[in-house]
């Protein structure tokens, strides 16, 4: 017999009307609610625009694998949190990042992957707002050295970040005045979440972590950002394994991928590559 804890899971990114209908397919076999010991989820109780937010009072080992699976193999990223089992397991959140996948045939076993992520150089306490501190903090590990941070993330950059309201309203107004586009998806975000709402679901994949740093150059002495990202996998899985650069400046956001550079070169060797 499963050993069944509570667990949710958060679905962000762009969702296809197709991708969608195959969706509601997947969270009615795994039994999901909109809430906690809700009805079952169906299309009446999407919010065009929002994350997904499904719920599992009694869920099998703390795991909702194959959505989880289907997440990962249309590049949506999600959390999935799951609860303790008394002397088996502690509670669990798990991050994914959307990723590019090369397409696989015969291997739908589950497997976990991961986006090593390093921030270059270390950022600068006081050149961050306070509530891009604050974000920056949930997506990231982070240390600190001296009156700078160094971010970094073991497994992936957290695209999802839950605030309290009352404590977003403390922070919009220390920045009042100050030019971030994290304060305006904040904003955004606010003005269409429930009045009577305690707690604010951020889905940081709209903008990107990468336009925060970007911010942040524009107001302080760092001329560029470096990112640099390795991709691994659980599993010798051939679509588990690469890497990425990401170059941040005031003007620009320049990325480059193992993936993409191996496109390149393929397509040269055919005689496809653009002129």
């Amino acid at each position: 017999m499963a050993d069944r804890v509570p667990a949710s899971i958060q679905i962000g990114g762009e969702i296809s009307a197709a991708v969608f209908a195959e969706l509601l397919h997947i969270i009615a076999f795994e039994g999901l609610s909109p809430e906690w010991g809700g009805e079952p989820f169906d299309a009446e109780s999407r919010v065009v625009g929002q994350p997904l937010a499904l719920f599992d009072e009694s869920c099998a080992w703390g795991k909702i694998d194959n959505l989880e699976a289907f997440c990962v193999e249309k590049c949506l990223p999600f959390v999935r949190w799951s609860g303790s089992y008394p002397g088996e397991w502690s509670p669990e959140r798990l991050c994914r990042l959307r990723r590019k996948v090369r397409p696989h045939r015969g291997r739908r076993a589950m497997a976990d992957y991961f986006s090593q992520t390093v921030i270059r150089p270390d950022i600068p306490r006081t050149a961050m707002t306070e509530l891009e501190w604050r974000v920056l903090r949930d997506m990231f590990e982070h240390e600190e050295v001296g009156e700078d941070i160094y971010f970094f993330a073991s497994h992936g950059p957290n695209d999802f970040v839950f605030l309290e309201i009352v404590e977003v309203r403390r922070l919009l107004g220390e920045s009042d005045g100050i030019a971030s586009s994290v304060a305006d998806l904040v904003r955004k975000e606010i003005g269409t979440c429930d009045p009577d709402a305690a707690e604010l679901e951020l889905d940081m994949s709209v903008i990107g972590f990468e336009s925060i740093f970007q911010d942040i150059i524009r107001r302080s002495a760092l001329d560029h950002v470096e990112v640099e990202a390795a991709w691994t996998c659980s599993k010798m899985r051939p679509d588990g394994f690469g890497g990425a650069a990401t170059l941040i400046t005031a003007d620009d956001i320049e990325a480059v991928s193992t993936a993409g550079w191996l496109e390149e070169a393929i397509a040269r060797l055919s005689g496809d590559a653009p002129d």
